[in-house]
């Protein structure tokens, strides 16, 4: 079948595959227990009647392809599901192990999610920083300059940054911002924080 079929119409795709299968005989174990009495009898009936014994065979081959179909849909969810899984333990790996502190915010300023090293930029587990806003965790004097860099990039959309200090316990530790509104559905920004050498 020409690749561009694929692309038009998927279950023309899905059609011959089970085709092919029942053919050759490498179609999946149906995952229907068993089929119904009821149809089995008709199916029964209608092959012993030689008026309808054409129609019957050709009804038992469109049953049997769309069993296999349905068993094939059912193989690619469930490869669906694992690859998605697969896909998220990455993601939350690289989130959370990243070098940098990384936040994601929604455009209030409230922090959504925070990574590891997040936490040891506040001396806080991440989980602790959901829900509460980046300006309060900056020092008083850096408040205004994250104010202004969120302004410029609720205005931009584009790449921002600024310095800013936080407060460690005792000690004060400055801070690159750098900060960004990719332009995804849940409009949350994402923030790096690049502790600034001495």
């Amino acid at each position: 079948m020409p690749a561009y079929i694929d692309r038009i119409n998927p279950w023309l795709t899905l059609r011959h595959q089970a085709e092919t299968r029942l053919r050759m005989g490498t179609a999946p174990k149906t995952r229907i227990e068993s089929t119904s009495l009821e149809a089995l009898n008709v199916l029964h009936n209608m092959v012993f009647d030689p008026a309808q014994a054409s129609a019957a065979h050709k009804l038992l081959h469109e049953l049997q392809v769309h069993q296999v179909e349905f068993d094939l849909q059912q193989e690619q969810l469930e490869q669906n599901r694992n690859d998605l899984s697969f896909a998220l333990e990455l993601y939350l790996e690289r989130f959370n192990f990243a070098p940098f502190g990384y936040c994601a915010l929604a455009r209030d300023g409230k922090i959504l999610e925070a990574n590891l090293a997040a936490g040891d930029v506040f001396g806080v587990e991440p989980m602790a920083l959901n829900g509460r806003r980046i300006s309060s965790l900056v020092s008083a004097a850096s408040r205004l300059t994250l104010a202004l860099m969120l302004k410029r990039l609720a205005i931009s959309g584009a790449r921002e940054n600024c310095e800013v200090e936080i407060n460690s316990g005792s000690i004060i530790r400055r801070f690159q911002i750098v900060a960004t509104a990719p332009p995804t559905s849940d409009n949350s920004l994402m923030m790096v924080f690049h502790e600034i050498s001495h």
